[in-house]
C-alpha cells in the first residue's frame, strides 16, 4: 500500500512540475465557448518599446525594441479584464477570442514606459494583427 502512495506522490509532483515549469505556448489552440462553438479568431500582436535613441536621424537605424510585459484584454466598454496575458521576449502575444471589439492594454512602468491601449475589432475566423506601442520617454 505504501508503495502505491509513493508512486502517486511522484506522479502528482511530475504533473505539477509540468504545469509550473513548461514553456508557455506562443500559439494557442482554439478554445470552445459554452455550447460547443469553437473559437478560431482572436488577437495576435507585438508590443514595442521606443524610441531607443534620443535623436532619430535619417540613415541611422534606431528601431523600437520588443517589450515583454503583462497585457490586459477588455471587452470594449468594460472595466473588468476578460484575460490577462504576457507578451514573450520578442514582444509577441496571441489570444483566442470570440468576435467582438476589445481593448488591449499593456502595462508600462512608473513613470516609463508609458504604454498606449489600443482598440481591436476581431472578426470570425481570423486573428486580427496589432502593434501596441510603449513610450520610453527618450527624446
Amino acid at each position: 500500500m505504501r508503495g502505491w502512495y509513493f508512486i502517486l506522490v511522484v506522479i502528482a509532483l511530475g504533473i505539477l512540475a509540468g504545469v509550473f515549469f513548461t514553456k508557455s505556448r506562443e500559439v494557442f489552440a482554439p478554445i470552445v465557448e459554452p455550447g460547443g462553438t469553437e473559437v478560431t479568431s482572436g488577437i495576435r500582436g507585438t508590443v514595442t518599446l521606443g524610441p531607443q535613441c534620443p535623436v532619430v536621424q535619417a540613415g541611422v537605424p534606431c528601431p523600437d525594441k520588443p517589450y515583454n510585459t503583462t497585457i490586459e484584454i477588455f471587452r470594449l466598454g468594460s472595466n473588468n479584464p476578460l484575460a490577462i496575458i504576457t507578451s514573450n521576449a520578442e514582444g509577441k502575444f496571441e489570444i483566442p477570442l470570440a468576435p467582438g471589439t476589445y481593448t488591449v492594454a499593456p502595462q508600462g512602468g512608473t513613470p516609463y514606459p508609458l504604454c498606449d491601449s489600443t482598440t481591436v475589432a476581431v472578426t470570425e475566423g481570423t486573428f486580427t494583427e496589432t502593434v501596441v506601442l510603449c513610450d520610453t520617454g527618450i527624446r
